[in-house]
């Protein structure tokens, strides 16, 4: 893997995007094909599945698409992603599909201004990118281009 995009998304719900040139990772993908039994059991008691191994969930997906050059990952803790990204030597960037009109409150504005302050702190200002989700598919595609120049 060269290159990881990390995907957060607040407004489209759970539809899968995809990007000529990138193989996307979804979380809940992952955990189906690598914790049926787990993912079912905690579906069943109402649980969720902790982030805690979304790292070693993600690197396993990636060895299994064949360590793709550009991967999309969705779903996946960002701080899992920019760790396996810092092993595998490969750069990050975050895309945050967000819709300012939703944001309805001050918490929820707050919210929001806390999570890309801190991609931008890990990934850095200039690989952060946010869109409303009227062209949030147009800039992932975008993001997966750059990375095929």
């Amino acid at each position: 893997m060269r290159h990881l995009i990390h995907v957060t998304r607040t407004a489209s719900g759970t539809r899968e995007l995809a990007a000529p040139g990138a193989t996307t990772i979804v979380r809940i993908r992952a955990l189906e094909r690598q914790i049926p039994d787990e993912l079912r059991d905690a579906d069943e008691r109402g649980d969720t599945i902790d982030h805690l191994r979304d790292e070693r969930f993600l690197a396993a997906e990636v060895a299994h698409a064949g360590d793709p050059d550009v991967v999309v990952a969705i779903g996946f803790a960002f701080a899992a992603c920019a760790a396996f990204a810092s092993s595998e030597g490969a750069t990050i960037e975050a895309l945050l599909e967000l819709d300012q009109a939703a944001l309805t409150d001050d918490e929820q504005r707050a919210r929001v201004g806390w999570l890309l302050d801190s991609l931008k702190r890990v990934a850095g200002s200039d690989r952060v990118h946010t869109a409303p989700p009227s062209s949030f598919e147009e800039l992932l595609r975008s993001s997966v281009a750059r990375q095929q120049n």
